[in-house]
């Protein structure tokens, strides 16, 4: 009788970041490592010039514990994985992540043979991966996931690969050296890139207008063309705040019933290419800046650190918080100032610190009633604020656009507007105008009927755009 030898499926060895998990273990560790304590990087790199990127890897793996049960995972290939197991192969997992990590997701996920990881003294990655499968499985004797060049040194003794990514070079680089078994495309789509800088928000940096528009200005074509690439540098230079802060708030916003959807926290734009956006962003402000006036590059680098400082400790800190929100909103009308060069009125200041303190009070307001809309008792914290505080914080908020109101008639009635408009009786129609729109707005908040933002619901909010065009021109017919 002649006796039959069935073969046993192929082991399957997945590798982690940016495959497996759309994310990258050791940037987001290191992040939050730095985010405790900036002098961290410094301790960070003398780890990695003592000793080797594997004990870095870990000893900040020891500082650091990353939520598991809140990474964004690719749902495609678990599911792909989950029926290959089921089939009979061996499920490996084998990625240059720290042992800590690894073993968090194996548990997290739950289907996985045997869990391979880098070690304090060994670090899994590439020429060191390969050596480690080949030594356990026999060249060709495994098939392989993988999403990054260095990942060509394993595939070339895979038997197959499975590739993740979006990188048509790599694809065809690796079917150089292997069968190309499935794929997993990685859509890197434009709107990805724009939802990353936030563009919808560069319509705040239209307050660096305001300065040529209450100077007058505004048919003069020279400072209009200066005005127009300042709002272009300061728009980039916020952009690359916001990519900063989110990389930095990763852990957070995948808590966040509303910011889970961000690129880098759902994982559809990867932490390096983050870093790289983020230094394009802010080196393109910087050119653009210089071209302004070198006195508009100073603004640009104190709202940079003003905002990174507020990103990384002062968005804690009770009241403070809200001044600096404040602050930032009315240093773009500063901007728009120096840019071309005209001197700020006493009355634009004070106007716009206090219609922006409102909208800073409410954009907390907002946060802290999303948290007693589900049930959360008073003690209940977002940001140093207690639910219990809501009362206080929307009788400071709805005052303080009243006494913005106040800063407007007082301004009408000052010897100043009669020096820049000849029928300046038309600006007490602005007062009434803005006392509704202020009004209606925290109305709609108390309500629950404003977004996370309060910008983000005036630039959707028909009515409010109404009154917009309605001031400028009772400005207009002011002149």
């Amino acid at each position: 009788m002649e006796k039959t030898c069935e073969l046993m499926p192929t082991p399957i060895v997945v590798d982690l970041d940016d495959t497996l998990a759309k994310t990258d273990f050791f940037f987001e560790s290191l992040l939050i490592f730095i985010k405790q304590n900036p002098l961290n990087l410094f301790r960070a790199l003398v780890w990695l010039l003592r000793n080797d990127r594997a004990y870095m890897k870990t000893r900040i793996a020891q500082a650091v514990d990353i939520e598991i049960a809140k990474i964004p995972f690719n749902k495609p290939l678990v599911n792909w994985l989950k029926n290959k197991q089921q089939m009979g192969h061996q499920i490996i997992l084998a990625t240059a992540t720290p042992r800590k990590y690894a073993d968090g997701v194996a548990n997290q996920l739950g289907f996985f043979n045997q869990v391979l990881a880098t070690d304090e003294d060994f670090n899994l990655k590439g020429a060191n991966k390969e050596k480690k499968l080949i030594e356990l499985y026999g060249s060709r004797g495994f098939s392989y996931v993988g999403d990054s060049r260095a990942d060509l040194l394993v595939w070339r003794s895979a038997e197959s690969a499975v590739f993740v990514g979006d990188s048509r070079q790599l694809r065809e680089d690796l079917k150089k050296v292997t069968r190309l078994e499935h794929e997993f495309p990685r859509a890197c789509a434009k709107h990805v890139w724009f939802r990353a800088i936030r563009i919808h928000q560069w319509v705040k940096n239209l307050l660096l207008f305001v300065p040529l528009l209450t100077s007058h200005n505004l048919t003069d074509t020279g400072k209009l063309g200066l005005v127009t690439t300042a709002f272009f540098a300061f728009s980039l230079c916020a952009s690359s705040v916001y990519i900063l802060n989110d990389l930095f708030d990763l852990g957070d916003d995948r808590k966040h019933r509303s910011k889970h959807r961000r690129v880098f926290a759902c994982g559809d734009m990867s932490i390096v290419r983050g870093g790289a956006l983020f230094s394009m962003c802010l080196f393109l402000s910087l050119c653009l800046s210089f071209i302004v006036s070198f006195e508009f590059l100073l603004v640009i680098c104190c709202y940079f650190f003003t905002t990174l400082l507020y990103s990384l400790y002062l968005k804690s800190r009770i009241m403070v918080d809200i001044i600096i929100l404040a602050a930032l909103f009315t240093l773009r009308i500063i901007a728009g100032a120096v840019s071309i060069e005209v001197e700020l009125s006493f009355w634009l200041l004070a106007f716009s610190m206090f219609i922006f303190l409102s909208l800073a009070i409410m954009k907390r307001y907002i946060e802290l009633l999303a948290i007693r809309n589900t049930g959360a008792g008073g003690h209940k914290k977002a940001r140093g604020y207690y639910v219990s505080d809501i009362e206080i914080l929307s009788s400071l908020g709805v005052t303080s656009g009243c006494l913005a109101v106040l800063i407007m008639a007082f301004y009408v009635n000052s010897p100043d507007v009669i020096k820049l408009y000849s029928q300046p009786e038309f600006l007490w129609l602005v007062c009434p105008l803005l006392l509704f729109w202020i009004c209606r707005t925290w109305l709609k908040a108390c309500r629950g009927s404003v977004d996370d933002d309060p910008v983000t619901f005036v630039i959707k909010d028909s009515v409010s755009w109404f009154c917009t065009v309605i001031v400028l021109l009772i400005f207009w017919l002011a002149i």
